[in-house]
């Protein structure tokens, strides 16, 4: 697998390959078929579940194929040319392999899909009104391409990224005997580890994340499928396949903070300085945090104290920096941001989108 460099990344397009020939379904149609589920599930108060069915009928009938299944959305392909559909949604190649995600449970998972969307146009404005802002740049290039079909959300298009399970690099990792099929999970977190260009890439990628939003769900050692690779040109380059869990960094002062020292707090990244550089026992005890707990974020603060800003003694503290499972810190934010901007004294000046997102 040939790994371009970030601090390379041409404004060229790329794409796992050109669309395939299909037969005469059209993509409108089953597009407006998963629409109309979707409408009578909310006017008749309905369960999730005729979603899903209706999604697997179809795939029955070989007008979609089922790509992935999350907590609460599904990943369809259409067997059916998209071209005419890009072109009228304004993507810039209308031979590129799409993707589209359809929630199931309709609360969160639409506002998964818009929060997809949102990053996606986030960066790439961020990026042409501070076009020395290097994670900008970087992620603009690296997010998928991603547009909602719908006003409401209910229907994503995205750019078809390789699932990271489904690459060359772990592929090989199972063929060389290293690990069965059965065992991609394993092979996986090998590739990443053991792969200094890969390595990198990880490192990178969460770091430019971790700048601009506040995110969840993105620690490899227990969301290992939740990353994949674009390819621009003739290189392949790590990025997320679901930021369903990422909301912008637009509000400095929800910003989470450390209780204790009161820096900023930073996404734990498996191929930081702080998880390596903190010596073996430490780095054994974030990493068993991480494969059973999920994501976390810490201070990285080596001076953080167990006592807070205010110098009061806070009793499950120690020696270590501060740490805070992702989903706390996410949902925080979010509520803080709610609570403390939107809904308060300067609401009237907020995007519907921004609102929707929070």
């Amino acid at each position: 697998m040939n790994f371009g460099k970030f601090n390379e990344l041409s404004t060229s397009v790329g794409g796992i390959g050109t669309q395939q020939s299909y037969s005469s379904v059209n993509a409108y149609d089953i597009l407006a078929e998963i629409s109309h589920v979707i409408d009578i599930v909310i006017q008749r108060n309905l369960s999730g579940d005729m979603i899903i069915d209706a999604i697997e009928r179809m795939t029955a009938e070989r007008k979609i194929e089922i790509k992935g299944i999350g907590t609460n959305r599904i990943c369809i392909k259409l067997l059916a040319d998209t071209r005419d559909l890009l072109n009228r949604m304004s993507f810039t190649d209308n031979t590129m392999p799409v993707v589209v995600k359809i929630p199931y449970n309709l609360s969160t998972g639409g506002k998964d899909n818009l929060r997809e969307e949102f990053a996606y146009f986030y960066t790439k404005n961020l990026h042409v009104k501070n076009p020395d802002l290097i994670s900008a740049d970087r992620l603009s290039k690296l997010l998928p391409v991603t547009k909602k079909y719908d006003d409401y959300g209910f229907i994503l298009i995205q750019e078809e990224i390789i699932p990271i399970e489904n690459s060359e690099i772990v592929l090989a990792e199972i063929k060389n005997g290293n690990f069965s099929d059965a065992s991609k999970a394993s092979a996986v977190i090998s590739a990443v580890v053991s792969n200094e260009a890969l390595h990198l890439q990880m490192y990178d990628l969460v770091n430019y994340l971790d700048e601009l939003f506040v995110i969840a769900d993105l620690n490899v050692l227990f969301s290992r499928f939740n990353f994949g690779f674009k390819q621009i040109g003739n290189h392949h380059y790590l990025t997320v396949l679901d930021l369903g869990y990422a909301l912008p960094k637009m509000f400095p002062r929800f910003e989470p903070k450390c209780p204790r020292c009161g820096q900023k707090l930073r996404y734990v990244n498996i191929a930081d300085d702080y998880y390596n550089g903190g010596g073996l026992a430490r780095k054994e005890k974030i990493k068993n945090k991480l494969i059973s707990q999920g994501g976390f974020y810490s201070c990285k603060n080596e001076n953080c104290s167990n006592s807070d800003i205010n110098g009061n003694i806070v009793s499950s503290g120690g020696t270590d920096p501060f740490m805070k499972k992702d989903m706390d810190v996410f949902e925080q934010y979010a509520a803080d941001v709610r609570t403390g901007y939107l809904y308060a004294e300067r609401a009237e000046e907020v995007s519907d989108d921004l609102m929707r997102i929070f």
